[in-house]
């Protein structure tokens, strides 16, 4: 929620401001200053649907796709255009034909914190549901099932380490399964800039691939800048610093989520305090909903991740 909802705040700003503004977000996600006044906690679609995503999950008791279908038709999801297709398509046998966006992407946060650890097949199997309501794109299809398997292993107390290395030993699947290779692309670039601080790697990512709404491009970029940093306020840094123009909010929504299943999350409360109030629900509130979910397949600890 944090990522998406700074990422708005940051990259709307009037051009002048802009990096006033970042530098002020960075300090206050860091707990140094409290935020601007102007900052009112307002979030994307990204949040407003992985919100739904998870809404539709209690309501089934488990992952349906028709429930979901009816959830993505029902509420307003402020912005994205394939969900505005979908109200269009109310046969419940709809299949996307089209859509290489990241906007498929941010809502497998609430299956995959929901699914059964170790279970690549169903989550797969879930993920793919889910995005084809709205995108058909190979390269989107692929990047929703790595950032849904680097959620779940994160959920499930897996190291990034080993949560990587079996990405990569699924690639193959992966690719037989979407089409695209975009699992290796992955983890190429990550190897190549493991050892970049974050804004240098990240400066580096958007010269090469841009910032804009493909999953080639700023999925890709979240997603590699998840594998090689261990702190989200850091990552945010990092990217903050640079400000691109571009799909901001998703790139750190993704990041964020990613990055978040594998360490506690250090964004400063008076950041969330105010995401919160303007979501109505806090992060622990949402969280404890994911668990009561995942609880009800099998008896786990309570997963560490946190919904920042």
């Amino acid at each position: 929620m944090a990522g998406d909802s700074v990422g708005k705040y940051v990259s709307s700003s009037p051009v002048d401001l802009m990096y006033t503004t970042a530098d002020e977000m960075i300090r206050a996600l860091h707990g140094r200053i409290d935020p601007p006044a102007r900052f009112e906690g307002r979030v994307t679609d990204d949040t407003i649907l992985t919100l739904a995503t998870l809404d539709s999950i209690e309501a089934s008791g488990g992952f349906s796709r028709a429930q979901l279908g009816r959830e993505l038709r029902r509420i307003n999801p402020r912005s994205g255009r394939q969900i505005y297709k979908l109200r269009g398509r109310p046969h419940p046998y709809f299949l996307s034909r089209d859509g290489d966006s990241n906007g498929a992407i941010p809502r497998v946060l609430a299956i995959a914190s929901t699914s059964r650890p170790w279970d690549f097949g169903e989550l797969a199997f879930n993920i793919q549901a889910s995005t084809t309501l709205t995108h058909a794109g190979p390269d989107t299809q692929a990047a929703a099932l790595l950032f849904g398997l680097l959620v779940q292993q994160g959920i499930a107390g897996e190291s990034k380490f080993d949560a990587m290395q079996l990405a990569l030993s699924l690639s193959n699947d992966i690719r037989a399964l979407t089409g695209s290779n975009f699992v290796e692309r992955w983890w190429q670039l990550s190897q190549k800039m493991r050892r970049l601080p974050p804004s240098d790697a990240f400066r580096r990512l958007v010269a090469n691939l841009g910032l804009d709404q493909r999953a080639t491009s700023s999925a890709l970029v979240a997603l590699v800048m998840s594998a090689i940093t261990d702190s989200m306020v850091d990552g945010f840094e990092g990217m903050l610093r640079t400000i691109p123009p571009g799909d901001v909010d998703s790139t750190l929504a993704i990041f964020g989520a990613a990055v978040g299943a594998y360490s506690e999350g250090s964004v400063a409360s008076g950041i969330m305090n105010i995401i919160e109030s303007a979501l109505g629900q806090s992060s622990y509130q949402v969280a404890n909903r994911s668990w009561k979910l995942l609880s009800t397949h099998q008896h786990l600890a309570p997963p560490h991740v946190e919904w920042r």
